[in-house]
């Protein structure tokens, strides 16, 4: 594809469980590629079936005449707290599940916004709030900037959904565990450029949801 064109948004189909002792088959289709704008789909597949599917845009950067921002939430900065496996201690389920799950090129450093913290200033129990960068400096490389938002975006999602609930993925000595969880889709949009060397605050919020939770 001609570099003049930036990733701009991705929908993500998560079909079957991939197997990471297989090598992975894609299959990508020129869908469209006009002067402004471009369009890709890609299926993965192991052993003949597709476990992966995406549909991808990328555009040409533009200056807009129309925009706007979100209200910065009051939350703590990055150099304000330190999360628990700064601090030595047992360690945050989510920071420990990350670092020792993810795997990326480069080494990420994820902070999430303590619950106490959420609770004493009254913000909403549905949404999750963690600060997320790559320790080291990247190179000025705009495409891998945007595949390493668009990998890390995922993180935290299913935690997430179920913190209203008092449950959580894995359970511990206050919270119940599910038997199962899975994420079915995703979708991201990068208006604009987006550097992953620097801090950057994720928002979750949760959604209602009628599938039916299986507790153990």
């Amino acid at each position: 594809m001609d570099p003049k064109f930036h990733f701009q948004s991705a929908h993500c189909y998560f079909i079957l469980a991939g197997d990471d002792q297989v090598p992975v088959v894609f299959n990508v289709i020129n869908e469209r590629t006009g002067t402004s704008y471009a369009k890709r789909i890609v299926r993965a597949s192991q052993n003949g079936k597709t476990i992966f599917s995406l549909i991808a845009s990328f555009a040409v950067p533009e200056q807009s005449q129309l925009e706007y921002q979100v209200k910065m939430p009051k939350v703590l900065f990055p150099h304000e707290f330190k999360c628990e496996m700064e601090s030595g201690l047992a360690g945050d389920e989510r920071s420990i599940m990350f670092h020792n799950s993810i795997r990326l090129p480069v080494e990420m450093d994820v902070k999430v916004i303590p619950t106490e913290y959420l609770i004493e200033n009254s913000l909403p129990s549905n949404k999750l709030y963690y600060w997320m960068r790559s320790k080291a400096d990247l190179p000025p490389d705009q495409l891998l900037h945007s595949l390493i938002a668009a990998y890390i975006s995922d993180y935290e999602i299913l935690n997430s959904s179920l913190a209203p609930y008092g449950l959580s993925k894995h359970g511990n000595k206050d919270r119940k565990a599910l038997t199962m969880i899975v994420s079915l889709d995703h979708a991201i949009w990068l208006h604009q450029p987006f550097k992953a060397d620097e801090w950057h605050l994720f928002e979750l919020q949760v959604k209602p949801s009628n599938t039916e939770y299986k507790i153990k």
